[in-house]
Formats: structure tokens, C-alpha cells, sequence
């Protein structure tokens, strides 16, 4: 029932372990990439940048980071800057969006503790993200 929601290509192929090798290296990267915004943050904040700009910083350092590990390491396709770098753009814009989003419902309106809002908006995005970095951003043509 489920894999006639998912695309056709990953239908097509089987469930190996190498697509779970692939997830979990998709759960390393992204683990890498949010401890890289927590050193940049802090290093931002450290160097004396505004509180305001230290997180918009980090992000942007940390999207550089992500966006060659996952193609280098996750998908390990070859780079294609002019396809590529726009869509993961979209993909990690929408990330940021639904993150914001999930933790603002989950915390703020439905009075939930900030960790069980973290794990709703991780819920939200990690299928979604490692689907279209699959799929669409490093899909290799």
C-alpha cells in the first residue's frame, strides 16, 4: 500500500540495504549538519556578530556543509552546481519553513514542551527532505 505512494523509481527498485546504508548516512550527514550550526552559532556569537544574525549565519555555514556531504557522501553523485544548488536551496528553504512552523504549533499554541515540538518538526521534515534530496536535488541523471 505504501510504495504505490512512493515515486515509481524507488518502486522499481527493491528494498536493499543499500538504500538503508544510503538513509543512514542521509541520518549522518543530517546529524553533522545541525552540529555545524550549533559550533557556527556559537563561534558567530562568540565573534561578536549580533544575536539576531548568529543563527542566519550558521545556517548558511551549515547548508555549505550539507549540501557537498550529501552529495558527496550520501547520494555520492557527481556535482552538478547549475541543477543541483537552486533545488536544494528550495528543499532546505522548506525545511527551515515547516521546522519553524511545526515547533511554533506544537510549542507555542498547543503548550507541548520544546522537545516534543524538536521531534514533531524532525517527523515533518526528514522523510520529506531525504525523499527530495533522493529524488529530485541529487538525483543523478
Amino acid at each position: 500500500m505504501i510504495r504505490k505512494l512512493l515515486p515509481q523509481e524507488f518502486r522499481d527498485k527493491n528494498l536493499s540495504l543499500g538504500n538503508l546504508f544510503e538513509f543512514i548516512r542521509f541520518i549522518l550527514m543530517g546529524s553533522i549538519g545541525a552540529l555545524s550550526y550549533l559550533f557556527f552559532s556559537n563561534l558567530y556569537d562568540f565573534l561578536g556578530a549580533p544575536t539576531f544574525l548568529s543563527p542566519f549565519y550558521a545556517w548558511i555555514s551549515g547548508l555549505i556543509i550539507v549540501y557537498f556531504g550529501h552529495m558527496k557522501f550520501t547520494y555520492r553523485v557527481a556535482a552538478n552546481h547549475q541543477k543541483m544548488a537552486w533545488k536544494f536551496l528550495i528543499v532546505q528553504t522548506y525545511n527551515l519553513v515547516m521546522s519553524t512552523f511545526s515547533t511554533i504549533i506544537v510549542h507555542d499554541w498547543l503548550n507541548l514542551s520544546y522537545f516534543i515540538a524538536s521531534i514533531v518538526a524532525l517527523m515533518c521534515t526528514v522523510p520529506v527532505l531525504y525523499l527530495a534530496g533522493k529524488f529530485w536535488v541529487y538525483k543523478s541523471s
